[in-house]
C-alpha cells in the first residue's frame, strides 16, 4: 500500500476534521470532506474502531479513507472514560461539564491517551496503528476546548496537551504518534 496523495476523513467532527487536515497537510497530502454516515462504534479498541470508520467511509464513496477513534483511561477512574469517552462527557452533563468532573475525582492521577487510526483503499485493504501517549490529570483544566485535551498533561511536559505550541505537539499527541506508526507500516 502506498500513501495517496488525497484522503477522506471518516468523520463529521469539525475538531477532528481540522486536527486531521494539519496533520495530513504536514505530510502533503490532502484532506477531502464529504458527508458520511454514521459508523456504530463496536469495536473493542480504538484500532477495531477507526478500521470500521475507514472501511466503512472507503468503500462508500469509493476513496481512500482515513478513520480514528481515541480511549482516555484515567488510572484512578479504573480506566475510565475510556473507549467510550464522549459518552461519559455527555452522561455528566457536556465536555465542559465532565473535564471539571474529571479533574475533581481524579487530579494528580495517571492517565493514558491512545488513538487507533486506519487507512483503507476503495479495493478493501487496509492498515491500521494504535498511538499512545502517557502523562497525567493536572490540577485544574487547562485552556482549550478539545475533548480532554485540557484534561491531560503529557508526561515530561509542565502544561495540559492542549495549550502545548503546535510544534512541539507533534512528539506528545496521540493523533500525531498513531499516524507516524501507521506511515511507518506503509513504508
Amino acid at each position: 500500500m502506498s500513501l495517496p496523495p488525497e484522503v477522506l476523513l471518516a468523520t463529521g467532527n469539525e475538531g477532528k476534521v481540522l486536527e486531521w487536515t494539519e496533520i495530513l497537510g504536514a505530510h502533503g497530502i490532502a484532506a477531502v470532506v464529504r458527508d458520511l454516515a454514521e459508523v456504530e462504534e463496536t469495536g473493542t479498541t480504538v484500532q477495531d474502531n477507526a478500521v470500521l470508520k475507514a472501511v466503512s467511509a472507503s468503500g462508500s464513496h469509493h476513496l481512500p479513507a482515513l478513520g480514528d477513534d481515541v480511549a482516555f483511561e484515567v488510572e484512578a477512574l479504573q480506566g475510565a472514560p475510556g473507549l467510550r469517552a464522549k459518552r461519559w462527557a455527555m452522561a455528566v452533563g457536556g465536555w465542559a461539564a465532565a473535564r471539571r468532573r474529571l479533574v475533581e475525582l481524579a487530579a494528580g492521577s495517571p492517565a493514558t491517551f491512545r488513538c487507533g487510526v486506519a487507512l483503507a483503499l476503495p479495493d478493501g485493504s487496509w492498515v491500521a496503528a494504535t498511538g499512545v501517549v502517557h502523562g497525567t490529570v493536572p490540577q485544574a483544566v487547562g485552556q482549550g476546548r478539545a475533548g480532554f485535551n485540557p484534561c491531560f498533561v503529557p508526561r515530561g511536559h509542565a502544561h495540559p496537551l492542549s495549550e502545548i505550541p503546535a510544534d512541539v505537539r507533534a512528539d506528545v499527541d496521540h493523533r500525531q504518534v498513531a499516524f507516524r506508526l501507521l506511515l511507518s507500516q506503509i513504508g
